[in-house]
């Protein structure tokens, strides 16, 4: 299914019928063979298969391809137009997109530094690929921390749009924090997720808008207008909760860290608790309107 650098963010019988709308599917999923191949899972694989694929996704990136995608002089990866939302904040009413990202949003910036670096790490048997794929990553990094580090709350830009900063707080910027390979440093680590504690985490997941945004919702319900104005601007999303933990544990001071694993661990297990009693509940719910 991969196709000038992109995968399907829907997926149906074959690539004619699939919906490539979303210029981070193929970014999540290099995120995901990243993982899969630092656990030293099925080397064979990784080498005959993935490593290809994500070359390929690369490669396209860097000439351009579709939904905006193009890499900049700076390394950075622009995505999207002003009437084309291609991340996972996509939701769109009569009026056009909700949440405006194109330009440079944030966890795009860091699951391209990524893959980038991970590149360079895996050329080495190619030595002008891996110098030209470090360089793209050093490149990248400096223009990431200079275009979205806000030195004023410590913490990272939504998006950067036209060289200008959105400090909208949402936890986007939590997949840089969460990150093994990320330009930021430590201390940047812990401004993130000092501002993603003080108004994103919830026992649910995390907010997608922190409530001191005069754009907030803080309910999601109604018409179908209502809910996509509300669906990214306050409604709390469980996904990312892993994100928010694996940068805490990669932020907090080594003397604490065992303390914080073992509350993280805890958040964690009430909130899928309480997610799949809620299932179970509703499918007990459907099971007995059914048999009525």
């Amino acid at each position: 299914f991969l196709r000038e650098g992109l995968l399907p963010n829907i997926y149906h019988k074959d690539v004619a019928t699939s919906n490539y709308g979303s210029c981070d599917a193929a970014l999540w999923f290099a995120l995901a063979a990243m993982r899969f191949a630092d656990a030293g899972h099925d080397p064979d694989l990784v080498q005959q298969k993935l490593l290809p694929a994500m070359r390929s996704i690369a490669e396209a990136y860097q000439r351009g391809t579709g939904l905006g995608l193009k890499v900049a002089a700076n390394g950075l990866l622009q995505a999207g137009r002003k009437d084309l939302n291609v991340t996972w904040m996509d939701a769109r009413t009569s009026n056009g997109p909700v949440t405006p990202r194109e330009g440079l949003p944030v966890e795009i910036q860091a699951l391209w530094y990524a893959l980038v670096a991970y590149l360079a790490e895996q050329s080495s048997g190619q030595p002008d690929a891996a110098a030209d794929y470090a360089k793209l990553r050093d490149r990248c990094g400096k223009a990431f921390v200079k275009a979205f580090w806000m030195t004023d709350v410590k913490s990272l830009a939504d998006r950067v749009h036209n060289g200008a900063p959105d400090p909208s707080l949402r936890p986007n910027m939590l997949v840089a924090a969460a990150m093994k390979r990320s330009p930021l440093t430590k201390i940047q680590r812990q401004g993130v997720i000092k501002m993603a504690k003080a108004q994103l985490v919830t026992p649910c997941g995390m907010r997608t808008l922190g409530p001191s945004d005069s754009k907030y919702v803080g309910i999601y319900g109604g018409g179908l207008e209502g809910r996509d104005n509300a669906y990214h601007q306050g409604t709390v999303w469980p996904w990312l909760a892993g994100f928010f933990v694996e940068g805490v544990l990669r932020a907090v001071p080594k003397k604490s860290r065992q303390k914080e694993a073992a509350e993280l661990q805890q958040w964690l297990e009430d909130l899928l608790r309480a997610e799949m009693t809620h299932k179970v509940e509703a499918a007990q719910a459907e099971m007995h309107a059914a048999l009525a």
